[in-house]
Order: C-alpha cells, then structure tokens, then sequence
C-alpha cells in the first residue's frame, strides 16, 4: 500500500490536502439515513417474503413444511441458483476487500481474489451434482458425513461447520456496520443488532426461499452499480477521473513518486505481485443451494454463477480500487484494513449518491448472505441435532417450530460475536486471512 510522500495532493485534490484520514471524524451522509437503510430492508423483505410464501401455498399448492422452509422443495432451478451463487458469493469481503487488494497490491490483488475463488466453486459444482445423485433427500451435508463415516465424525464435522458459519456471519455483520457507521455515523453496536433483526424477519418467514428472493434482487442491483461505477471511472468523460487514459495516465505517473512495495518497478497495472497473488486462497461454502437445487441444476447453476461472480470483484477492484490511487487518496490504516477504500472513492466520483449506493448493496450482500447462513445454521441444529440426537421421530411442525426458534438463537449469537469483535479491534481483512 503506497503512502503519501507529502501533504499535497498529486492530482489536484486540494481538499484532501494534509489529511492522514479520508473520513476523519465526519460523516458524509445523515444517521437518520442509516438507522433507516438498516431496519428498512429488514422489514421490506420480510413483508415481501410472507406474500411470496402466502402466494406459494395458496396460488401454487406448495405446502409450505419443515422440508419446503430447509430445502425449498429440492426444486431450484440452475438460473435462480446461479443467481443465488452470485449473491452468496458477494460478501462484504467481495465488495469492500477486493478493491483494497487492489490499492494495497495493485491490479494483481483483483485478479487473484476473483480467480483464486472460482477453483474451489467449479470443484464444488461436481460435488453438488454428485450429492444430489447419491443422496437426493439429503437436509444437510452433515447427514451425508454420519451416514459414511459415523456418529465421531459427525460431531467433528458439525463442529467445524456451526464454527464456520458463526464466524464468517459475525464477519460480514461487522464489515457492513463498521462502513455503515463511517458513512452515516450509526452506533456500530446498534447496527450490528438491528442488521440480524433484520435478517430474521424475513428468514424465520420464508426460510431458504426467502433467501432465493433476496439473493435475485440483490444480483440485479450489484450488476447495475458495477456498470455505474466503471463507467463513471473508465468513460464517463466527468468527474475527478473519467476516462481510461486519465487513469493510466495518473498511475503511471504514481509509481515513479510513490512505488508499490513488492511490485516490478513499483507498477500498480503489474501481475508480478507476490502480495497479490496470496489473496487468491479465498474459499467458500455454498452446501445448502446444492441441497436445494434440482439434481441437473446443481452443477450448471454454480458454473454458471462462477462465471457471472468473476464480474464483480474484478469490476469494482479495477474500476474503485485502481482509482483510489489515481485519485491519490489519503486513506489510513485503520479505515483500510475496515475495507472503506471503495465506499471513499464511490464517494468522490459520485457525490452523496455513490455513498448512498454502496450502503444499498452492502446491506443486501448482508441480508442476502446473512439470510443464507442463518438458514444453514437452523438446518444443522434442527436435523442434525434435534432429529438425529434428541427427538428421532420429529417431523412437520414440530421440526418448522425448531429451525425458527434455531435462527433466533443463532441471530443472537453472531450479533454478540460481531460486538465483540469490534470492541477487541478484530477487523474485516483480520477475518480473511486468519
């Protein structure tokens, strides 16, 4: 990550001049903005998801039971699932971090995000087609590791699955609250309890379908604010940058002043990173989407989706994160590794309508991701658990009662866990490479 050699700004920026922070102590947007974009979305999903439910069960003739809530009816096909990849796969850590790898390693860092996280989902892809042949009845993965390897195996596995899941959910709470309140100035803490509120107003509804819902919505908005920052960046003709050979132009001209530690000849438009090629180990896990498609979906939509996924980091990372530096910014350390670097940029280049857009995605990445894991989690608890070790001849409303009160339960675990997070200083780039 380059540092400024002195407190002017390269590029003309005079605001920015003798700053050692981009947001400092201010907020460029009201709170009131973010209290109601956090509880908002919470509330608009889930009256969405009970007239979608309403409507599946009295206009489609779905019953909706503990199996439709957990599997969505084994009937998801390969579009929706891609779809459902997308919106997965588009955590905070996408949105926010693939852009500070790119400012911290130059373009390399994007390239290797996006492309170290595509093997493990096409391998993925062929293990869903697989789990879908071998056990189409599947609830869970973990159902399929007690049947092969035994009841040992089972609990280690569970383990390292509910570990996992509260892990990477507190992770993406955290990341969102912490931009969230650099953006608008909510109290982190608040954010990091209403967001799963939020979340579990419309899952405890909807279950893995409500998750379908958001994760469409939410794959059509990220694709629209991609095409709305790169070309404000690479084509737009406006704003501080506007043009492709500006950006070059600016870049260039950075790595004779300011070169990337660890690059060739300090270039920021190199491949020949070290740096950048370590953030290429990023894996994920998308079990319950394999559980839920359609046995000659399963492998097509995550393909599908990989293709389409690839899109998003490498268009933000190399569209925000590349003009950062060639917008010379003066971001800190602290608000780096708090993966604010694209929301400060989208900030610049569009005004208080490109902060206001960020929020929007970054809370439907949340919601969206948030929504998959809690469903994962109440899955685990009320088959896994429940079922198999407490009550073996559970079943309809009963097991229906269980994975909701499961999703509470879970709800307010990773809310404690993201508070605590933020109060020993544990940060969203900490998570990932931990």
């Amino acid at each position: 990550m380059s540092q400024p050699t002195d407190s002017v700004n390269l590029f003309g920026l005079s605001r920015y001049d003798n700053q050692s922070s981009f947001f400092g102590d201010g907020h460029p947007l009201g709170e009131g903005l973010g209290y109601g974009v956090v509880a908002g979305f919470g509330v608009f999903f889930g009256v969405l998801t009970t007239l979608l439910v309403w409507s599946y069960s009295h206009f489609g003739g779905v019953k909706y039971d503990s199996e439709q809530f957990n599997t969505a009816g084994r009937s998801l096909k390969g579009g929706l699932l891609a779809c459902d990849t997308v919106a997965h796969w588009c955590w905070p850590s996408t949105l926010l971090q693939s852009s500070v790898y790119v400012y911290q390693s130059g373009i390399s860092g994007g390239y290797w995000y996006a492309s170290g996280s595509v093997w493990p989902m096409v391998c993925f892809g062929f293990v869903a087609a697989e789990i879908k042949r071998k056990a189409p009845n599947a609830h869970t993965v973990l159902e399929i590791v007690k049947v092969r390897w035994g009841t040992v195996s089972h609990f280690v596995f569970m383990y390292f699955c509910l570990l996992t899941n509260v892990l990477i959910t507190a992770q993406i709470i955290l990341a969102t609250s912490q931009v969230i309140n650099s953006l608008t100035g909510i109290n982190i803490v608040a954010a990091c309890i209403l967001t799963p509120s939020g979340i579990l107003l419309y899952t405890t509804t909807g279950g893995l379908v409500a998750t379908f819902l958001s994760s469409y919505l939410h794959t059509i908005v990220v694709y629209v604010v991609l095409i709305v920052m790169a070309s404000r960046v690479y084509l737009s003709g406006g704003g501080p940058l506007g043009s492709l050979d500006l950006v070059y132009e600016h870049l260039t001209y950075l790595a004779t002043v300011q070169p990337l530690s660890g690059n060739k000849d300090g270039s920021y438009l190199t491949m020949f990173s070290l740096t950048g090629l370590w953030f290429g180990l990023v894996t994920r896990p998308f079990g319950q989407s394999a559980i839920a498609s359609k046995p000659s979906a399963g492998y097509r939509g995550f393909l599908w989706g990989v293709i389409m996924w690839m899109a998003v980091p490498l268009t933000l990372a190399t569209s925000l994160g590349l003009a950062a530096h060639a917008l010379d910014l003066p971001f800190s350390d602290d608000e780096v590794n708090e993966g604010l670097v694209p929301a400060g940029v989208a900030l610049v280049i569009w005004g208080k309508a490109g902060a206001i857009l960020y929020v929007v995605i970054l809370i439907m990445a949340v919601t969206s991701a948030g929504a998959a894991e809690m469903v994962a989690v109440s899955t685990i608890l009320s088959y896994d658990v429940y079922r198999t070790y407490i009550r073996r001849r559970a079943k309809g409303p009963e097991m229906l009662l269980v994975s909701r009160i499961s999703m509470v339960i879970f709800g307010a675990v990773i809310a404690g866990v993201s508070i605590c997070f933020n109060y020993v200083g544990i940060s969203l780039n900490y998570t990932l490479l931990i």
